[in-house]
């Protein structure tokens, strides 16, 4: 049976008489905007108050094709609204609807002609209702807006406490039973990634939960909430706050390395106490395990580096860099680590001592902490601004590249004649009559030769590239042997020469000036 559909002039007079914004009085968005060229973007629907075809959501058979397609029969919403009283017609009777488009229109008659309010105009229109002030009071609006969300969240059920916060484009809200409540709780697992409840029961630890993969029933504060808001749930046990003390011991030299006293909280869970913490703005971060059972003197300790914070800093300004490579180079080297656990200036768990220095953890962060550390002396050698990366990936090959440029342009490198062994060659091209092949063909005393590179090398460090000062080769007591055939040689040819040593031979390579371009 073919539907009785409305018409193109019963369309556009309906979305007219509402103004061209959904009838729904708890929605009423614009429905239409300007699209790419000349032409227009609409998200409404002309919606069918009875179906328009039998089986269809409050369908009325004794309704004539004309009534069911007649404006009357009709009502303006947006895309979303027009599904959701389709899927549930029960909810969304036709008496209901008509008052919608009742009150959509009577609105729409009540604005014809008037200025709607702007974004700014709303903020002060706020300001002044909940301060009494304009905007020269904002701090109070921010006050008193949350305290008003608070206690509206709250009337729905007594039996929580409330706290609401804004930040970063996100809304938080923090519930806190005041007593032991009962709540239904379902959770629609994933099959791929199912939620750990282990964890969080067991071990004290959070669990966050996708608000469309859980439903609560025995709170109206708590449907309010999920309803069809879209964000996650926080599942937080009771937490103490504790500190956690870091230190290091060197078994030879029994030095004691001190470092930051580490702020965090403790949890208990059914089977264990679990520990988290951080250091360094969080950018070191520590936790651990240890088992209730007073039997099992195990606890597993895991630390971990959060070097995404660097993300486009330079590298010469990386925050508490020098500190973090300190204490992973002496784990990284052997150093005997020690802890221990207070709450509220009481030891509640101390370590005698333990090794981590062949651990997944410290060789992945010794190895990133020691290549940026020697790209920061590049840098700062060439004067050069190179921003962290944390996705760059660094081979071993790379690494060593890196450390053996660092160490170059800090350094002068310098060979004796027991340190080599073949004697040093090199090209020489041959000039205008060959007169410099002829000059070193007829040198034999010992004297000084310097060889530069007419341009630096260019490398990569984080991606990005550096170009290397010329380098300097310097022979000290040598005398230049010509190894090609002297009646051969013609004019810019490449001319093998060797460089034969002496007393006192020496061989230095540096960087000229030590300064990048």
């Amino acid at each position: 049976m073919a539907r009785d559909d409305f018409t193109k002039s019963v369309i556009e007079t309906l979305k007219a008489r509402v103004s061209h914004r959904c009838s729904n009085p708890d929605c009423r968005v614009p429905t239409s905007a300007p699209s790419s060229g000349n032409k227009a973007h609409t998200i409404g629907v002309a919606a069918h108050i009875c179906a328009a075809s039998p089986g269809g959501p409050r369908y009325d058979a004794e309704m004539s094709t004309h009534e069911r397609k007649d404006i009357n029969n009709a009502i303006w919403l947006c895309q979303n609204c027009s599904v959701k009283i389709d899927r549930d017609p029960n909810s969304f009777s036709v008496d209901l609807l008509n008052s919608w488009k009742i009150e959509a229109e009577r609105k729409a008659t009540l604005e014809l002609g008037k200025k709607l309010p702007s974004d700014e105009e709303a903020v002060s229109l706020l300001t002044a209702a909940l301060t009494g002030h304009t905007n020269n009071a904002i701090t109070n609006v921010i006050r008193n807006s949350h305290k008003a969300t608070n206690t509206a969240l709250e009337n729905l059920d007594p039996r929580f406490k409330v706290q609401s916060s804004y930040n970063n484009g996100i809304t938080t809200f923090t519930l806190h039973a005041k007593e032991n409540i009962p709540i239904a709780m379902t959770v629609f697992n994933k099959k791929d990634n199912p939620y750990d409840f282990k964890k969080l029961f067991e071990q004290g630890q959070s669990l966050e939960i996708e608000s469309g993969d859980l439903r609560l029933e025995g709170s109206k504060l708590l449907e309010q909430i999920t309803g069809e808001n879209k964000g996650s749930f926080y599942f937080e046990p009771n937490k103490l706050k504790a500190i956690h003390k870091l230190w290091l011991v060197n078994e030879k030299t029994h030095e004691t390395y001190f470092f930051d006293e580490i702020n965090g909280h403790v949890s208990v869970g059914s089977k264990y106490l679990s520990y988290k913490g951080s250091a360094c703005d969080g950018l070191f971060e520590i936790g651990y395990l240890k088992s209730r059972n007073a039997a099992d003197k195990k606890t597993t300790m895991s630390m971990s580096l959060k070097i995404a914070k660097w993300n486009n800093v330079n590298i010469i300004n990386l925050p508490f860099f020098e500190k973090l490579k300190c204490l992973i180079s002496n784990i990284a080297n052997g150093w005997i680590v020690f802890t221990s656990l207070e709450i509220d200036g009481e030891t509640i768990l101390k370590n005698t001592g333990s090794k981590y220095d062949d651990n997944d953890f410290t060789n992945e962060a010794y190895g990133i902490l020691e290549y940026t550390n020697n790209c920061r002396i590049v840098a700062r050698n060439c004067k050069k601004d190179i921003l962290f990366s944390s996705s760059v990936l660094v081979s071993q090959e790379d690494s060593f590249f890196i450390a053996e440029l660092a160490h170059g342009l800090e350094n002068t490198i310098t060979y004796n004649a027991s340190d080599i062994k073949e004697n040093p060659t090199l090209e020489l091209i041959a000039d205008n009559g060959c007169q410099n092949i002829h000059k070193i063909k007829n040198c034999n005393d010992p004297g000084s030769i310097r060889i530069v590179q007419s341009s630096g090398e260019t490398v990569r460090i984080f991606n990005q590239e550096v170009t290397l000062p010329p380098k300097v080769f310097a022979f000290e007591s040598v005398i230049p042997r010509v190894l090609d055939d002297m009646e051969e040689i013609k004019e810019n040819d490449h001319v093998l020469i060797e460089l034969s040593p002496h007393d006192n031979f020496t061989a230095q390579i540096f960087y000229e000036n030590g300064i990048c371009r």
